[in-house]
């Protein structure tokens, strides 16, 4: 069986009985690193970033999340509603992923707090496109319920991205590479963006560490290694 963090391992060993030997962890190991090396060359990324309607000098965050509810797009929004009104901070959104249920609501609820101009709401994107706004965002920001890691954090580890994680979701082993909030109170969000954007070389450690970490961990031969184990 494999599994994407230690936490998942001991969770089904509590919960389903099943036996540690048989059990092997295996991080995430996204595609889009690969393409990137195999496109850098030949695409101008700003360009990719401007035909989708984001204007060259807009700071956004980024949420790549297909839009159901434990994905929980609604705390992003009541985070920018704070920045915008009570911090004057006037933050872009980028949301992208395939309609699910929660996909009107979550349209409902910026429209309802008149945030139609911070948000870019969009479908399934290309590999060129995704890589394009991981390089142009300022964060990656995942305020979602369920996940003890997911292809978007590792996706962030090596395009060397700033990362905003839930408080208590995450693997305990991986906290050291991002920033956590309490889902529970969006100030605490808000309040670690403004500090954030005021000083943004407070994340230069997390950043070298966390890609210094898919490196040695989410590697083909880590990958193979793990295969031949089993």
């Amino acid at each position: 069986i494999l599994v994407d963090t230690q936490r998942s391992k001991n969770e089904l060993i509590e919960y389903f009985g099943c036996k540690s030997s048989k059990i092997v962890t295996q991080p995430f190991i996204p595609v889009l690193h690969k393409v990137y090396e195999n496109c850098k060359n030949k695409i101008n990324f700003e360009s990719v970033v401007e035909k989708l309607g984001i204007k060259k000098n807009e700071k956004f965050i980024f949420y790549p999340a297909q839009f159901w509810a434990h994905k929980n797009h609604k705390y992003i929004i009541d985070v920018i509603e704070i920045l915008k009104l009570q911090k004057k901070i006037n933050l872009k959104v980028v949301f992208c992923g395939s309609p699910k249920e929660n996909f009107k609501y979550v349209v409902s609820q910026v429209e309802k707090k008149n945030l139609k101009d911070n948000f870019y709401i969009f479908n399934f994107l290309t590999n060129e496109e995704i890589i394009a706004l991981y390089k142009k965002t300022i964060a990656l920001v995942m305020p979602t319920y369920v996940a003890r890691s997911t292809l978007p954090l590792y996706e962030a580890f090596f395009f060397q991205i700033p990362i905003f994680y839930s408080k208590d979701v995450l693997d305990k082993s991986l906290e050291e590479y991002v920033e956590v909030f309490d889902l529970k109170n969006a100030n605490d969000l808000a309040n670690k963006i403004e500090n954030f954007i005021n000083n943004q070389l407070t994340f230069k450690a997390k950043i070298n560490k966390a890609h210094e970490y898919f490196k040695l961990n989410c590697s083909d031969q880590k990958f193979i290694k793990n295969f031949e184990n089993i």
